[in-house]
């Protein structure tokens, strides 16, 4: 009896110890030691690609043109209000400005313009020339309104995501999303990209500063993160808490069998 008592007791030490994930799965951008494949903290410098995000059909843009005239107040000269900005970030598909099939855009006032394969600053260019023709000294704004990523797998609250800013990065996403559950694999988040009717899969290990330097860090519209379990998860139960409970519970009564057949 004491023998199954001392083997209960070293299966719940090691089911106890198996659920357990260490910190250095858990931490973000590590450095680590020249000296060694040793993980520490320590100041890094590193080099962050730039967004290079090509607008595409199907994508809705907010544009505005305003002109400023000496003597008065800058004033609108597009069909966007201030009272209606609300409404366009709600309805971007009602109120935006779609990229149809062609890849083009129409303005009611400078006419149809070209924006799949620019970015936001090229198109933004081009609006400022086009518009300028017709309206010396205007001035045109141009956001995208539709930039939605994906993050699904182990997270905290899995879903679609929108990104207003032109830089986004996987770490604004995971924040978003409420953080990575500890059994996450951090040291292989996938991104699932479509450029130019191909899909691409970017491998990023968040342990490591070096992810910073992905091109992939830096997240574009319709991106999709991907972020897949530990290995060792496949061996915990799903309810360790649980099975610790199951344990104690049958070491007691056993304890308890044990002090009566003495």
């Amino acid at each position: 009896m004491k023998n199954g008592l001392r083997y209960m007791l070293i299966a719940l030490t090691a089911t106890v110890m198996a659920s357990c994930v260490g910190n250095k799965k858990l931490a973000y951008l590590q450095e680590k030691d020249k000296r060694g494949d040793e993980r520490f903290f320590s100041d890094a410098k590193v080099q962050t690609p730039q967004s290079v995000y090509k607008l595409q059909a199907g994508d809705v843009i907010y544009i505005r043109m305003e002109k400023f005239r000496v003597g008065e107040e800058l004033f609108s000269i597009s069909s966007f209000e201030q009272a209606t900005m609300r409404l366009q970030v709600q309805h971007p598909y009602l109120l935006g400005h779609r990229i149809d099939e062609g890849g083009n855009i129409s303005m009611p006032l400078i006419g149809t313009v070209k924006a799949e394969g620019l970015t936001l600053d090229e198109l933004r260019s081009e609006l400022n020339i086009r518009a300028e023709k017709e309206y010396p000294g205007s001035v045109v704004e141009a956001f995208q309104m539709d930039g939605t990523v994906s993050i699904v797998g182990e997270v905290i609250r899995a879903g679609r995501y929108p990104i207003f800013k032109e830089r986004n990065t996987i770490l604004d996403v995971i924040a978003d999303a409420g953080d990575l559950k500890d059994y996450a694999d951090r040291s292989n988040v996938k991104v699932v990209r479509e450029e130019n009717g191909e899909q691409s899969v970017f491998h990023i290990d968040l342990n490591s500063a070096e992810a910073l330097s992905n091109p992939a860090f830096l997240l574009q519209n319709n991106d999709i993160l991907v972020v897949v379990p530990l290995k060792r998860r496949k061996f915990v139960t799903a309810n360790v808490q649980w099975l610790v409970s199951s344990v104690t519970a049958l070491v007691a009564v056993s304890s308890l069998v044990l002090s009566i057949t003495r």
